[in-house]
């Protein structure tokens, strides 16, 4: 190790639903993601399997959002509220957004997810929660508001602005000014 390192004590948090889930299925037949990138850290004990109580003190929460997989969780960061949410693979695409309803087929249970979906869209619909998606063309992260019967996603840069904070606005500026 080199002079001054220390050994790492980053841990990977796995819900306990998304593990077994995807344990069962990697029984049954290999599943490249979790077989290289999953297995290994669960093997170095540096992973920690989680319920849906899990916090990180008061800032860090597991959202159960299931329907993509049983076991699918959002990870929600704050403290007393949820200032950000990380969305994981409960949305593919922006249109999602507009039509809850729409699933992908990668979906395990498309009626749950569609559910599910709504129910998120709903609960941080006009809210201050910054919301973080893992598949949407960038910028991927923006604030959600009511659409008609849908929503769509308000881009980050003009989420700030709408929240007119000086300094929020200088930065959303420079984001736009690339």
């Amino acid at each position: 190790m080199a002079a001054g390192c220390r050994p790492s004590r980053t841990r990977a948090i796995f819900a306990k639903g998304e593990f077994e889930y995807w344990t069962e299925q990697n029984g049954k037949a290999e599943v490249p993601p979790f077989a290289d990138s999953v297995l290994p850290v669960v093997a170095a004990n540096k992973a920690e399997i989680v319920s849906h109580e899990f916090a990180i003190g008061d800032h860090v929460r597991v959202l159960p959002t299931p329907g993509h997989t049983p076991g699918h969780v959002a990870f929600t960061f704050g403290k007393g509220r949820d200032d950000a949410v990380f969305a994981g693979d409960l949305m593919h695409s922006p249109l999602q957004t507009r039509h809850p309803e729409l699933s992908a087929k990668f979906d395990v249970d498309q009626i749950q997810a569609a559910t599910t979906r709504r129910s998120f869209l709903e609960r941080y619909c006009d809210t201050a929660t910054l919301c973080c998606t893992a598949h949407f063309p960038s910028p991927s992260t923006g604030r959600i508001k009511r659409w008609g019967n849908g929503f769509t996603l308000l881009r980050f840069h003009t989420a700030l602005m709408e929240l007119g904070s000086p300094p929020l606005g200088l930065l959303a500026t420079a984001l736009d000014r690339g």
